[in-house]
């Protein structure tokens, strides 16, 4: 790859590792790894096993990848940056974190769909004593003949709504896909993008796509604010703690997309220039690992230390598995039939 041109193109996100970049590579390459083990334990343990732990641990493990390969791409002369890799880290800072918020998606239908299950066949022993573990910290209500309890709004008997039930199904199943696009946009983005450094033809077309990726991101994680915001405010019997958490989380998310639209309108001469506007500067650098690094880890930090399968009410495998079982209907008697 050419080092410097006459023209100008975009710069990348997060600049391309140089010797200052060493150190904060390898501590969140070896923050993730850290993350990798409290997956396998969350994994290792029926309370806490489910899919959405697999999901961020596949997350996680990219994440040790690409962060291994700056570190050790900070180590080498500047004449051996890699085109491929520019490609990669293009491509994964830009649509990489829709992965956190696709997550967010799923684990929300979970409370959400959950409101519209019957809960009246509930046993008695079920509401009376219940015991979640939340973060790894126990909270036990004990039962009691002689005491009244008053149950949470959440675990009050309700009738089973299952019209209700297949449009939040319906609805959240169209969300999950709509993170697909951006995710089209930004791959062919990336593969684009390192032959901006030498074709200045292509240089407002892969511009374009890297401001529809960012404003299509945006969007989608402002679309699943406002639906946060609506299971809060107009969901009955919901656990809006889960919700508020679910809010939160996305709110981090949010900051990545605003950052990518705010340094795009930069651009460079040389991947490896260090003048203002290239992403290598230490103030630029910063930045990027505070809003792109930072907003990533957070959320997976967040996931792992509560127990998503209790908090969210997941099952094994999502909402599915707590769909009421339909009682088998007694056989007629020869009377009836007769």
């Amino acid at each position: 790859m050419s080092q410097s041109g006459t023209f100008r193109f975009p710069a990348p996100i997060g600049g391309v590792p140089l010797a200052h970049d060493f150190a904060p590579c390898i501590l969140f390459a070896c923050l993730y790894g850290a993350l990798a083990f409290l997956c396998f334990y969350r994994l290792a343990k029926n309370a806490s096993r489910n899919v959405f732990v697999l999901s961020v641990l596949v997350f996680i493990i990219e994440r040790v990848v690409i962060w291994s390969l700056r570190a050790k791409q900070a180590r080498m002369p500047s004449e051996d940056l890699n085109r491929h890799l520019t490609t990669y880290f293009q491509i994964t800072f830009s649509i990489g974190f829709l992965t956190i918020h696709s997550l967010i998606i799923h684990l929300l239908r979970c409370p959400v769909v959950g409101t519209t299950i019957d809960t009246s066949s509930t046993p008695e022993s079920s509401l009376w004593s219940k015991s979640e573990e939340v973060g790894g910290l126990s909270a036990s209500a004990s039962k009691s003949k002689t005491s009244v309890a008053v149950l949470p709004l959440e675990y009050e008997a309700r009738e089973d709504q299952p019209q209700k039930r297949a449009l939040y199904r319906r609805v959240f199943s169209i969300l999950s896909l709509q993170f697909l696009i951006p995710i089209i946009v930004g791959a062919v983005m990336g593969n684009e993008y390192v032959d901006t450094e030498t074709d200045a033809a292509k240089v407002p077309a892969v511009q374009a796509l890297r401001y529809v990726t960012a404003a299509m991101g945006l969007i989608l994680t402002l679309l699943v604010l406002a639906l946060l915001i609506w299971a809060i405010l107009m969901v009955p019997r919901i656990k809006r703690n889960a919700v508020i958490l679910l809010f939160a989380l996305e709110t981090i998310l949010t900051m990545i997309p605003i950052y990518h639209l705010v340094v795009m309108a930069n651009s460079t001469t040389s991947l490896t220039s260090t003048a203002s506007g290239s992403q290598n500067t230490p103030g630029e650098k910063a930045a990027f690992y505070v809003f792109q690094a930072l907003a990533e880890f957070a959320p997976c930090v967040v996931l792992l230390t509560i127990n998503m399968k209790t908090m969210f009410g997941t099952g094994y495998f999502g909402d599915r598995l707590m769909d009421p079982k339909k009682k088998p209907e007694p056989a007629p008697t020869a009377q009836e039939a007769t």
